[in-house]
């Protein structure tokens, strides 16, 4: 379940927040955008034309934060 914006986690320490993400959709193509706080850092993943779909993204996201 993906909640949008909404903090985000790292695994390792999940009782701290480590920044925000956004998840929706720019120019058709599903987007996953967040903040890093503690680097102020902004990072963004988007679909190509051919996918992969929201939940392809969030889910690699999620595996690489």
């Amino acid at each position: 379940n993906i909640q949008s914006p909404g903090p985000w986690r790292r695994s390792a320490a999940a009782d701290q927040t480590a920044g925000t993400l956004v998840c929706g959709f720019q120019q058709s193509k599903p987007t996953v955008a967040w903040t890093t706080d503690a680097e102020l850092m902004m990072g963004e993943i988007r679909s190509g034309p051919q996918g992969p779909n929201m939940v392809q993204i969030y889910t690699w996201w999620s595996s690489h934060s």
